[in-house]
């Protein structure tokens, strides 16, 4: 038990090292810019990137689903989902989805938080983070369907 809450401690404490953005707005409002290009921005927050799950899952800490931190960008065109190089100083695009391949989206609530599915042609992905249901109120307003359960 000591073990798995030193290792939880230490996973937490990393986590928190992390940099998800830059952190002067210009800088990432151009960071951004140079990932989507000319396309407009509908929605752009931090978030959480939850891959190959279509639920939200009760897990023990140990056993936590896979999950990466980052930036959640939708577009007139597309979902991005881009993790921050702090090295290069840009974004590097980790999940990107046609809005004409998704197939439905929907939202789950867990508790206080509220988490967006997104299905593709081949799978379901999951996303949370800030203002999330304004990500899925687009979404549901501009793809094939939506399957809120």
């Amino acid at each position: 038990m000591k073990k798995i809450l030193l290792a939880t401690c230490f996973a937490l404490f990393l986590a928190g090292c992390a940099n998800t953005r830059p952190s002067d707005d210009s800088a990432y409002q151009a960071a951004v810019s140079a990932v989507t290009q000319n396309e407009k921005v509908i929605f752009n927050n931090r978030g959480v990137w939850y891959p190959n799950q279509s639920k939200i899952v009760i897990r023990p800490v140990f056993a936590m689903p896979p999950m990466l931190d980052g930036n959640l960008t939708i577009t007139d065109k597309a979902v991005y989902f881009m993790e921050w190089d702090d090295n290069s100083k840009e974004y590097n695009i980790v999940y990107k989805q046609s809005l004409q391949d998704i197939q439905r989206v929907k939202t789950e609530k867990f508790g206080l938080g509220i988490r967006l599915f997104i299905q593709s042609k081949t799978t379901w992905d999951g996303f949370s983070g800030p203002d999330i249901d304004k990500a899925y109120q687009h979404l549901k307003s501009v793809t094939h369907g939506t399957a809120n359960e």
